[in-house]
């Protein structure tokens, strides 16, 4: 008897317990990925949604962190940046690290990818003249606008990181005749500025060799271009995920630096820039890769 009454307590205790469980488990906490439709990094529209050189990467992120209920936003470039400074967890893949960034967001230790930086670009029909201004792999930007030679057309608002900002600002002083400034309209505006400089307005810009050769890629019309490593500026440009200095933001951040630093996803990110870097480029870049890793 004693053995039956102990059994049926027990049972009805079980309930009990299970129920506590239940309301004591914590949910997910939300997270919201700020991702952009900027080609070829992150690509939400058109045939290649969700096939950008970043977007694979960001999935394996997400399927490795349970921990997190995972939302994507897609947003513009001035929302994303309001965003981030937000108190509503807030993260993204497609930003470098700066100094003004760190005030307000926390980059992952380890750089998931690296980019070469902006280069001068020009036509191939001018690229010869550009040639013998080259020393040591690099032209200067200073040289070469006070040539009268050569018309850069560029978007004011675009930075290219400090010693190519900083140059450019010398330009504008010293020879401001050499500048022509676009408005930019959004993020098919790479291919606009391309697309001028192709029908002779002007004859070099500034841009990233793997935005400029997924354009050509993706728009047979724009002629080869030549890329032209600029004198003094940074080699290699990592990029990390990073997410704002919320409590979950830095939760993430943590969660993130725990990840195989050797991740399949991020290599494969990886081997599809190397893809699109036409053999000059692709030779600079690797020959930088190691001593970066």
């Amino acid at each position: 008897m004693t053995w039956v009454r102990l059994a049926a307590i027990t049972l009805l205790r079980l309930p009990v317990v299970l129920l506590t469980s239940h309301v004591v488990a914590e949910p997910a906490s939300p997270v919201r990925w700020l991702v952009l439709d900027f080609p070829p990094y992150e690509i939400h529209s058109g045939a290649d949604n969700g096939d950008g050189l970043m977007d694979r990467y960001l999935q394996s992120v997400i399927q490795r962190l349970p921990q997190f209920q995972h939302n994507i936003d897609v947003v513009g470039f001035q929302r994303r940046d309001a965003l981030m400074k937000t108190t509503q967890p807030s993260c993204t893949v497609s930003r470098f690290s700066t100094p003004d960034r760190a005030r307000y967001a926390v980059f992952a230790q380890r750089p998931f990818m690296y980019l070469l930086p902006p280069r001068l670009v020009a036509t191939r029909d001018i690229a010869d003249s550009l040639r013998s201004a080259v020393e040591h792999d690099t032209v200067s930007l200073a040289q070469i606008m006070n040539s009268g030679q050569y018309l850069l057309g560029i978007y004011p608002a675009r930075h290219f990181g400090d010693a190519i900002d900083h140059q450019l600002d010398e330009i504008r002083a010293d020879y401001p005749a050499a500048i022509r400034d676009y408005q930019e309209t959004g993020t098919s505006s790479i291919f606009d500025l391309l697309n001028i400089m192709a029908q002779g307005s002007f004859n070099t810009t500034l841009a990233y060799t793997v935005e400029a050769e997924y354009l050509r890629r993706t728009h047979p019309a724009l002629p080869a271009f030549d890329y032209f490593p600029i004198t003094g500026a940074t080699s290699l440009l990592p990029l990390h995920i990073s997410c704002n200095k919320t409590e979950v933001g830095l939760a993430v951040i943590e969660a993130v630096d725990k990840l195989n630093q050797h991740d399949a996803a991020a290599l494969q990110a990886q081997r599809d820039l190397e893809s699109l870097l036409p053999a000059e480029e692709k030779r600079r870049y690797e020959a930088l890769l190691p001593k970066t890793k």
